[in-house]
């Protein structure tokens, strides 16, 4: 027993060896599966790859070698056949224009062509002929007709005042004077305290009148200032508002001196339209704020009036009807 067991364990190892050398001689990754047919008496292998016979053992390994090196690049393969004609492309984009050629001979003379169309007449000589005969005057024509009524037409008038001057205002005591306060002022040499003395009635638009369709208001604009004395040094300001029917609270023709004119005095340009109605009141209230640095002043003022109309407004009426 002891003998078989040595012989068994002989020829299983030297198989073992053997099937080692031919695995390491696989490549590496593929799975090799290896039968042997082992003498058992001997130990030796018989065959490879079977079938075994009597007296014989069938071992079979299968594992995985490993990677065996690179073999070295085989020799170029001779050259393949010519592929067959490519499909034709497509045809190619116009080249750039030629240089021009040399010009051609000079070719044989036209037919003649035929004779053009009479000119018009020469400018009349020197020596014109007598004036004739004046003709008989022909018969008047019918009256045409009415043409459309034109636009509305607008009278513009350029309403001025001021004070009553150096002599006339110094005695009478309506002049800009160094305190604090508020005066007013109407068309022509105007000025007082009291509102109601200056307020002056002034006519709207007619033709058509507002609040007709299409009717524009009468308006002030254009406000112009000129006070004699300069407003001092700056913490002093006359400001003039365009008052209508009273009311001076929020006017819409308005300037403020507080700026040096080119004369030494002070002057203003107000902004703003101030629309008119028929019949309005209108007065310019001047109030005095800050200290006045001068003693007495002049004022004088002028502004536009414009009005629309397409002819003489009736007399007698609110609201003219447009003729």
């Amino acid at each position: 027993m002891h003998g078989t067991l040595v012989h068994a364990r002989r020829w299983t190892l030297g198989a073992a060896a053997a099937v080692v050398v031919m695995l390491g001689l696989a490549s590496t990754g593929n799975a090799q599966t290896v039968t042997l047919c082992i003498n058992m008496k001997k130990g030796t292998i018989v065959s490879i790859g079977g079938p075994c016979g009597k007296g014989q053992v069938n071992l079979t390994f299968n594992q995985n070698g490993d990677e065996g090196p690179a073999g070295p690049t085989g020799p170029q393969g001779p050259a393949g056949a010519p592929g067959s004609t490519g499909v034709p492309g497509g045809i190619g984009p116009q080249g750039a224009q030629g240089a021009p050629g040399q010009a051609g001979d000079i070719g044989p003379n036209g037919i003649l062509g035929p004779v053009g169309p009479t000119g018009p007449p020469g400018l009349a000589g020197f020596d014109a002929g007598p004036t004739g005969p004046s003709g008989a005057t022909g018969p008047q024509g019918a009256t045409g007709p009415v043409g459309p009524t034109g636009p509305n037409a607008f009278n513009t008038s350029i309403l001025t005042g001021g004070d009553l001057g150096v002599d006339v205002a110094s005695a009478s005591g309506t002049q800009l004077v160094k305190a604090a306060a508020t005066w007013y002022l109407g068309p022509g040499n105007g000025m007082a305290t009291q509102q109601l003395s200056e307020d002056v009635p002034l006519p709207g638009s007619w033709c058509p009148a507002p609040p007709a369709s299409g009717a524009t208001p009468a308006t002030l604009s254009q406000l112009r200032v000129h006070v004699t004395a300069p407003p001092g040094d700056g913490d002093e300001f006359l400001v003039f508002n365009v008052c209508v029917n009273d009311n001076c609270s929020s006017p819409l023709l308005t300037c403020t001196i507080n700026t040096l004119d080119s004369v030494g005095g002070s002057r203003c340009f107000g902004s703003g339209i101030q629309p008119i109605a028929n019949g309005d009141q209108v007065s310019i209230q001047v109030v005095e704020t800050g200290l006045q640095e001068f003693t007495t002043a002049e004022v004088s003022w002028s502004m536009l009036f414009r009005r629309y109309a397409n002819g003489d407004e009736p007399p007698g009426k609110e609201a003219p009807t447009c003729l």
